[in-house]
């Protein structure tokens, strides 16, 4: 007997590559990784996951349906249709099988490119019911019926009287008369058949002589793989692509709804882009849970995106990592919807998660900066604080150690002082940190930020109480004008109000 392959044992992609999405999983995180697609295909190719050679891949399915007594000759077939590079599958049937066996044979059946029956003598055992669709008939007769109404070839092998059978126990006379009816109505609708086959070798010829059957179900079976694998390439290429998009947008979406500077008297953050706007719709249609929270924040809607941030807290065992990001998505979206001081929590329960993230500092930075609520000497020490201990932790002469000396820059005037003197020391310990800040900051190389750098300056220099008061108020001038040449009043109308 033939076997049929035993399907591949279940990997992290299934049984073919294939996952079910996990309770919880949002798209594109239950989007079938390209390796899934790559263990399909190989399959198809002949190639298990592990190199090996798969004998059953893109073999036709023949099933050939005969009678107990026609076991040897259905073996026979069986080998030749397997040497010929087909899979040749059968349903054992006992004459105690109940009408259940019914169902099981159209689930056998369904698969087949081609049904090959050996039409004896035997009538064999019958359903205990007559069938809805043929009537009385033996199960081997259904089996042949049944493809025929599923539209599938079937081509009939009749078996002379003499030609040699396996031990059976012997049948009524009424089955017997059953199935020589059955014989005479195939050869009355002239179905396909090869007639007086007497012996062993003669049923080999038979087999042999339908190799142009044969050849047009292997010519179509490999151009359904053919097909298949062509979809595999297209849906793979789609998928990288759809994920290199959601990559782009949730850096893009990130890096616009993370706290940035507010100018005086603004209380919202600066409107998005158009742009990112299109991205933010982007993960919110097609992203994961994380990435949807991302993308109500930059869409302003800020009360959605808090539930959602919360149902994703309050998972249990949320990694560090991952508790990480919820929180200072969390501030993200309060900052973003103007209030700094409800993103205050957020941003330092992150920073304590990972106090050596220069992000998560400067998140805690701006948030103390613009804070409206509490102790406004308290907020303007811990910038100060925050900062001078993030000097510790990059390069100096650095993009990100340039950054650091700016928010000193802001935080130093800030400081209540308790005596005059202590405020102008503020004051010039602000404008030693713009002017580090400078060192970096190139007009054409960080535009944005030396201007800030420059705005801040002439800032501290006309609030500085000490020294030469003139020579002061022309450095403050200095340094305005010099800001200008980057604020213009259409690029930056705040900034340059």
């Amino acid at each position: 007997m033939v076997k049929r392959k035993k399907a591949p044992k279940p990997t992290d992609c299934g049984p073919w590559g294939l996952s079910a999405p996990r309770p919880g999983h949002n798209p594109p995180e239950f989007l079938l990784p390209p390796e899934c697609f790559t263990t399909i295909k190989s399959a198809f190719r002949g190639r298990g996951a592990h190199g090996y050679q798969n004998p059953m891949a893109n073999k036709p399915v023949i099933f050939i349906s005969a009678t107990s007594d026609l076991r040897s000759a259905r073996d026979l077939v069986g080998k030749v249709l397997y040497s010929m590079g087909f899979e040749p599958v059968w349903q054992e049937i006992a004459a105690t099988d109940g009408g259940e066996l019914l169902d099981v044979l159209r689930k056998r059946i369904e698969p087949a490119a081609l049904v090959i029956q050996l039409v004896g003598q035997r009538y064999g055992a019958e359903p205990p019911q007559p069938t809805a669709d043929f009537g009385r008939v033996s199960y081997t007769q259904f089996e042949a019926l049944e493809a025929e109404r599923l539209g599938k070839k079937v081509i009939y092998h009749f078996l002379d009287d003499h030609f040699p059978v396996d031990p059976a126990a012997t049948e009524l006379p009424e089955f017997a008369s059953l199935q020589a009816a059955y014989r005479q109505r195939l050869k009355d609708t002239n179905r396909l058949r090869y007639d007086q086959i007497v012996d062993e070798r003669d049923l080999k010829i038979s087999i042999y002589e339908i190799k142009d059957e044969l050849a047009e179900l292997r010519l179509q079976a490999d151009r359904r793989d053919r097909e298949f694998v062509d979809r595999l390439d297209k849906q793979t290429a789609e998928l990288a692509e759809l994920r290199e998009e959601l990559r782009k947008a949730v850096t893009d979406v990130t890096a616009a709804v993370s706290p940035k500077p507010l100018a005086a008297a603004q209380t919202q953050p600066d409107p998005i882009p158009p742009e990112i706007l299109a991205q933010a719709r982007l993960l919110l249609e097609r992203g994961n849970a994380e990435q949807q929270a991302l993308g109500m924040i930059a869409l302003k809607q800020h009360e959605e995106a808090d539930r959602l941030i919360q149902q994703l807290k309050s998972k249990p065992g949320n990694p560090i990592d991952e508790a990480f990001r919820l929180l200072a998505l969390e501030g993200d979206n309060w900052y973003q919807a103007g209030d700094p001081d409800k993103a205050l929590g957020p941003y330092e329960q992150a920073f304590a998660l990972k106090p050596d993230d220069l992000a998560a500092r400067t998140k805690v930075i701006w948030a103390h900066t613009f804070a409206r609520l509490g102790n406004a000497a308290a907020h303007r020490q811990r910038v100060v604080d925050v900062c001078k201990q993030a000097l510790t932790l990059v390069p100096s002469g650095s993009a990100d150690w340039a950054r650091i000396q700016l928010l000193l820059g802001t935080g130093w005037p800030l400081i209540l002082a308790s005596t005059e003197a202590e405020a102008a020391e503020n004051t010039k310990r602000a404008i030693a940190a713009y002017g580090a800040a400078l060192t970096v900051y190139t007009k054409e190389g960080y535009p944005d930020d030396w201007a800030a750098a420059q705005s801040g300056l002439g800032l501290a220099w006309s609030g500085l109480s000490t020294g030469d008061k003139a020579e002061n108020l022309e450095k403050a001038i200095a340094a305005y004008e010099a800001a200008l040449t980057v604020y213009t009043k259409d690029g930056y109308p705040a900034e340059w109000a």
